[in-house]
């Protein structure tokens, strides 16, 4: 090496060691940033997907219970009105018995509806109340299935930000390895007394850490 020219072999042999351990040092200190920050974004890629699937699950929920509300409420207006002409076809026949029966199959809103009708009580108060109700829980349906769509939305941006710390991660991983490597290259050049051989190497592997750090 040209500075080596007027030193002793001593003075050679300390300044190889010299700059051999900073190299060395240096080369720690990234590895073990390496991977911490390998096992930062390794968290990071858990927790988000961790979040996807709770809130996948959610949404998952939501949807299924909303419709299936939504199809037994559609269905109970359908059986409702079957079986309300069914009873009016009975009661203008005078069957009493088997009005009876198509009127216990009504549900409980509406056979209130019938009842106050029945008795010539106030329908349209009660009729307006029933048609409410009904449009609520329609209502509370739709706005649990539009709330379950949001979450999937939401769910797959988790999954993807997770992807992307799982990217990050194997990024510093790999540059732990490298700088493991360099590590071993450095010892193996140090104990033939020749420094520098490795530049390249130690060049290649401080710029990709730099790179994934900048990214990140």
């Amino acid at each position: 090496m040209f500075w080596d020219k007027n030193l002793s072999e001593e003075q050679k042999a300390y300044k190889l060691d010299y700059i051999g351990a900073v190299i060395i040092g240096v080369a720690t200190i990234l590895g073990a940033s390496s991977a911490y920050f390998s096992a930062l974004w390794g968290g990071n890629m858990s927790q988000k997907y961790t979040s996807a699937v709770t809130n996948l699950t959610e949404a998952s929920t939501l949807y299924l219970e909303g419709l299936s509300d939504l199809n037994t409420q559609e269905f109970r207006d359908f059986q409702d009105g079957i079986m309300y002409s069914q009873f009016r076809n009975a009661d203008d026949k005078r069957d009493i018995e088997l009005a009876d029966l198509y009127k216990s199959y009504f549900s409980e809103p509406f056979r209130k509806v019938v009842e106050v009708d029945d008795v010539g009580g106030d329908y349209d108060a009660t009729n307006d109340a029933y048609q409410q109700a009904n449009d609520s829980i329609v209502k509370d349906c739709h706005a649990r299935i539009d709330s379950a769509t949001v979450l999937w939305s939401d769910s797959y941006g988790l999954i993807n930000q997770g992807d992307a710390a799982n990217a990050y991660g194997d990024s510093f991983t790999l540059a732990t390895v490298l700088f493991t490597i360099v590590l071993f290259l450095q010892v193996c050049r140090q104990r033939h007394g020749v420094i520098g051989s490795n530049s390249f190497i130690c060049y290649f592997v401080l710029s990709h850490f730099l790179v994934q750090l900048f990214l990140c």
